[in-house]
């Protein structure tokens, strides 16, 4: 019972950081809201009175873009605001089966949601610390010299397990020397990882995604393709964007997961592209990364 009582304590403080987390999205919308509306007023203004050189066209674009950032602030709050939700509601459930039912049986499937959802909901909440700390160019490196295979080959054995759960096969393919790179090991395996786990979550079951690794002149290639859904094309232009989850998608998470693997390959000196012939054809990321010299 000490056991359960902790997990619910944490269970808890989780909750309350979460509604502390919405609460503060909402605020950050809603104050970006009115300064924009403020400045745009401002302009305005100063436009009327010849008392600032901004055309008309720069007036629209000033707005155009600040509308963007209202918008992209505004889908922010309603996308976390539903995927906390999820866990805590699943959460709660499983503490009143605790209070209604103390029995070892019902403790111990309440204490398997518990953890499920509380480790749901801190991998939500890691993803939004890294994709604050990138945005803001606080996210540390410590770059070494490192064989890249060895890094493809721990996140595809990272990713297998889950990957046989949902049917899908995950093949990989690597070369048998060495390629070199000069990298954080832990957050180039983390980009890795999360453009694996999109691929086998946009891929029904029966469907393959495949992981290779080629040496083209002085750079390493990592391409990892799918047979899922795939990706419009207006949609190809806006993917790495944070917070995007394209017109069609129902998956999870935030829509920050290819967010955060450009930008911890750029951080690496690297590049990151995607292909798909379109919706139902699967698609297609490449990483580039430089080797290291020798």
């Amino acid at each position: 019972m000490k056991d359960t009582a902790e997990l619910a304590s944490h269970l808890r403080s989780t909750m309350e950081a979460s509604r502390e987390a919405v609460r503060r999205a909402h605020e950050r919308a809603a104050d970006m809201q009115q300064r924009a509306q403020r400045v745009r007023e401002s302009i305005r203004a100063r436009a009327d009175t010849h008392e600032a050189a901004l055309s008309r066209n720069d007036l629209s674009l000033f707005e155009e873009q600040s509308a963007r950032a209202v918008r992209e602030n505004q889908r922010f709050v309603a996308v976390l605001s539903h995927e906390l939700r999820q866990p805590l509601n699943a959460a709660m459930g499983a503490m009143s089966l605790l209070d209604a039912d103390p029995s070892p049986a019902a403790t111990e499937r309440a204490r398997v949601v518990l953890r499920r959802q509380l480790l749901h909901m801190s991998t939500l909440l890691d993803d939004l610390l890294d994709m604050s700390r990138l945005a803001l160019k606080k996210i540390r490196v410590a770059r070494v010299p490192i064989d890249v295979r060895q890094l493809l080959e721990d996140a595809v054995d990272a990713i297998d397990p889950a990957a046989r759960n949902a049917g899908v096969h995950l093949t990989c393919s690597l070369p048998d020397a060495p390629l070199i790179v000069v990298a954080d090991a832990g957050r180039l395996q983390q980009a890795f990882s999360n453009l694996l786990t999109n691929g086998v979550r946009y891929t029904p079951s029966g469907g393959c995604v495949n992981v290779s690794l080629t040496l083209n002149g002085t750079i390493a290639e990592i391409h990892v393709e799918d047979t899922g859904q795939g990706i419009t094309e207006s949609d190809l232009a806006s993917i790495f964007e944070p917070f995007w989850r394209g017109h069609d998608s129902s998956g999870e998470g935030f829509g920050i997961g290819l967010a955060l693997v450009r930008g911890i390959v750029e951080l690496h000196d690297g590049s990151i592209q995607a292909f798909s012939d379109g919706p139902g054809k699967g698609a297609r990321f490449c990483i580039s990364l430089p080797i290291a010299e020798s």
